[in-house]
């Protein structure tokens, strides 16, 4: 995740450049979407630090186009760039989770020895 604060003409003029790359489905095949750099940038910050999935993305954008009768190549990038926006709570949320998941797996661990101990 790269923070804005200075940033060059030359990094903005990268961002604005377009890409195309192949989003999954949920009927199956995968489509292509082209869209600026930006949006595959905060794509790929939302993958790796808040969990989601690009099929997970493509389906909050799909259920977009539905509400708002809009192509998907406009939604899919409006919907990255406001979940991007709210990233900090995301990470939070997802840390909670993890830390939560982490603390079931250790609790069922120490309650399966003890039920193993007090059943011998």
């Amino acid at each position: 995740m790269q923070s804005i604060g200075f940033v060059t003409e030359k990094q903005i003029e990268a961002w604005l450049e377009r890409e195309t790359r192949n989003l999954p489905m949920p009927n199956g095949p995968c489509r292509s979407l082209t869209a600026f750099n930006l949006t595959w940038e905060k794509l790929d910050d939302l993958v790796e630090l808040a969990g989601y999935t690009p099929a997970r993305l493509v389906d909050f954008a799909i259920e977009e186009s539905l509400l708002q009768k809009a192509p998907l190549e406009k939604t899919f990038p409006y919907c990255v760039a406001y979940l991007y926006d709210h990233l900090d709570v995301l990470i939070v949320k997802k840390k909670r989770r993890d830390n939560f998941k982490a603390t079931a797996v250790k609790i069922t661990g120490k309650a399966k020895t003890a039920f193993n101990r007090a059943s011998h």
